[in-house]
């Protein structure tokens, strides 16, 4: 069996995803890949006064405390 893959957003139906994902890892022996993903910003920048780099940074930051509870 390959990875198994689970996406994760902090959100509860994606907790319970990561319970049986990680299940599947141990009972198969496979390696266990979590994913946080930052939508495509539809909106300019300029319009909503918020910096992509700002944006960016926090997405990181969470992602980065989200993981770290999961591991």
């Amino acid at each position: 069996m390959g990875p198994v893959l689970v996406g994760c957003d902090g959100s509860q139906p994606a907790g319970r995803a990561f319970e049986w994902g990680a299940r599947a890892a141990e009972r198969f022996e496979a390696p266990l890949h979590l994913a946080y993903v930052v939508a495509p910003v539809l909106m300019p920048m300029e319009l909503t006064g918020y910096a992509l780099g700002q944006m960016v940074q926090e997405h990181q930051a969470w992602a980065e405390t989200l993981l770290a509870s999961l591991r």
